[in-house]
């Protein structure tokens, strides 16, 4: 049998920024997540996206923390890294089993774009559409921008299975090359 020895000191550096933060958030310090945000690389993404989770998928009357999540989705779509990080989660990978906890997180990376609802969001969900080996629909990008309730957009939060067909993901390429320029950065 073989032990894998642990430095539990390095493991809590790299982790401390996480941890303070979450305790932070429960103390209702919002601010708390700029720390998560100054993370390198791709651990700013995922530490941002976790904190999302934990406080979109709550009761709507808790108002605190569906004010984190929504900071938590904004600073997602600041982050240097974002873009790739969220187009390398939906590419297929050889050999990578299906699993319901990476579909899970997809589907909690597409919410913190809708929440977002800003330039970057609307211009990387349009940008999925046309990458190829993805593990998900194009139409799925289409339903995510819906749910923003865009008002110029050609499909209303209504309107989900229109706006993920072939013919609603062209609707929705034309309509972002017309009006991107006037979308606001928010």
């Amino acid at each position: 049998m073989t032990f894998i020895q642990l430095d539990y000191d390095t493991w809590f550096e790299q982790f401390k920024p996480i941890t303070k933060t979450g305790t932070d958030l429960m103390r209702g310090d919002i601010a708390a997540l700029d720390e998560v945000k100054a993370l390198p690389g791709d651990d700013a993404v995922a530490g941002l996206l976790m904190f999302f989770k934990q406080n979109f998928y709550v009761y709507s009357k808790e108002t605190q923390k569906k004010a984190i999540a929504a900071k938590a989705a904004q600073y997602i779509t600041e982050c240097p890294t974002a873009a790739d990080y969220i187009k390398r989660l939906f590419k297929k990978e050889e050999g990578r089993p299906k699993s319901g906890l990476l579909m899970n997180y997809r589907q909690t990376t597409l919410d913190s774009l809708t929440s977002a609802n800003n330039k970057f969001a609307v211009s990387l969900l349009i940008e999925l559409m046309d990458e190829s080996n993805l593990e998900v629909p194009p139409g799925d990008f289409g339903v995510a921008i819906a749910k923003m309730g865009i008002p110029s957009a050609p499909f209303a939060k209504t309107e989900l299975k229109s706006a993920s067909t072939p013919d609603g993901v062209a609707t929705w390429k034309s309509w972002w090359k017309e009006n991107k320029g006037g979308f606001p950065d928010k």
